[in-house]
């Protein structure tokens, strides 16, 4: 419900951070696609907000999410 509410409202750090928390609850239930999805779409965001703390943590997810799966590049 967070996403889609800062979605409706157009919040990009909510959007951002809600992105970032279902990715690691996607990835945490082994549903790597939808966690890369969602990450994917947070990173960009903290781009954007020059959030380096919030890219920092996107960037580990998502490198943690591609070592479990052996894709390394």
């Amino acid at each position: 419900k967070a996403l889609s509410l800062a979605e409706s409202i157009n919040d990009r750090r909510s959007i951002a951070t809600a992105s970032n928390q279902l990715g690691t609850a996607e990835w945490r239930q082994g549903n790597f696609d939808a966690a890369l999805d969602l990450l994917f779409k947070a990173l960009p965001i903290m781009e954007e907000l020059n959030d380096s703390k919030g890219k920092a943590t996107t960037v580990n997810r998502i490198g943690a999410i591609y070592t479990e799966l052996q894709q390394y590049s």
